[in-house]
């Protein structure tokens, strides 16, 4: 709601007559979305994995798909942030948030049926397959996709008012 109210508050149009580019606007928005998402997000994965390694109950195997689910709220995060940095337009950043906020259950029974995923669930020592390895490397590339993308998009554009 900071990015899109920007454009609205007509913030926008005199952060980028200081002598800043569109991509260290850009970059600062980013950075600063993904801190304050960061540390509360950082704080509960601790949380989670100290659950699991502190438990008796809890197989440590547990870790690895752990990991993979609690990253897919951090890739919606970068999808709602992009979308709203790149479009600023009201609308669309609702859309992102409905669409990522439906996707969960999808990945969900995804991840939940994925046997591979689950092969390691009732074992003592994390079990690092390359399932595990793709989901996660694929969760952080289209982190850095969107990131990337986000950063080119703003790059290119001429009209900040």
């Amino acid at each position: 709601s900071s990015i899109v109210g920007e454009r609205k508050g007509h913030n926008l149009a005199f952060l980028m007559s200081l002598p800043i580019s569109a991509t260290q606007y850009t970059t600062a928005k980013l950075l600063a979305a993904l801190g304050m998402f960061l540390i509360p997000w950082l704080t509960l994965v601790a949380g989670a994995l100290w659950l699991i390694l502190g438990s008796r109950d809890l197989p440590d195997g547990l870790i690895p798909v752990t990991l993979v689910l609690v990253t897919l709220p951090l890739v919606g995060f970068c999808v709602m942030t992009c979308v709203a940095l790149v479009s600023e337009s009201e609308g669309w950043a609702v859309a992102s948030t409905v669409a990522v906020n439906v996707s969960y259950s999808f990945c969900w029974t995804v991840v939940a049926s994925n046997t591979a995923l689950r092969s390691g669930f009732q074992s003592a020592t994390p079990v690092w397959n390359t399932t595990v390895l793709t989901a996660l490397g694929s969760e952080f590339a289209v982190i850095a996709g969107l990131l990337a993308i986000t950063l080119y998009l703003q790059s290119r554009k001429k009209d900040f008012l």
